[in-house]
């Protein structure tokens, strides 16, 4: 296996992710590692071209980097220096497989924002953890159901 020297950790700006975040920023530090941050972010569904004004394409583009900006200076914080900061308008399973193509590990929450409450593990774990090319570690999320 190569090694790259880079933790990738996925963020959403829920609690689960900023959970992810802190164990991501330690296991870099312990590792020696770059700390890759990465927020995916994509239009609404079912919104079409003729919906999605420029305006609102700007407005969504600069809440998903508000988001981002948070989680960086975070993890800047943790780690005692800079991190390598993606934002990608891909839906998120699609930009982690493509940042864990080039990591050493990829850590990401047990669930992000979705609706569903109950499940202990969210949709984009559970593709994760079936096609990640590199390790992954799955976060628990604290009050997560346990029966």
């Amino acid at each position: 296996m190569n090694r790259t020297g880079v933790v990738t950790v996925g963020i959403d700006g829920s609690p689960g992710s900023a959970l992810a975040l802190e164990w991501a920023a330690a296991e870099s530090v312990l590792r020696q590692a770059k700390l890759r941050v990465v927020h995916a972010w994509h239009t609404p569904y079912g919104a079409t071209p003729l919906s999605l004004t420029a305006e609102l394409y700007e407005l969504l583009e600069g809440s998903a980097n508000e988001v981002l900006d948070d989680a960086c200076d975070a993890s800047t914080a943790m780690v005692g220096g800079p991190v390598e900061r993606i934002l990608d308008d891909r839906p998120a399973v699609d930009a982690l497989l493509h940042a864990a193509a080039t990591s050493d590990l990829l850590v990401v929450g047990s669930r992000g924002r979705g609706g569903f409450v109950g499940m202990l593990l969210g949709s984009v774990s559970s593709v994760l953890s079936h096609h990640c090319s590199c390790p992954l570690v799955i976060v628990p999320t604290p009050d997560a159901p346990t029966d």
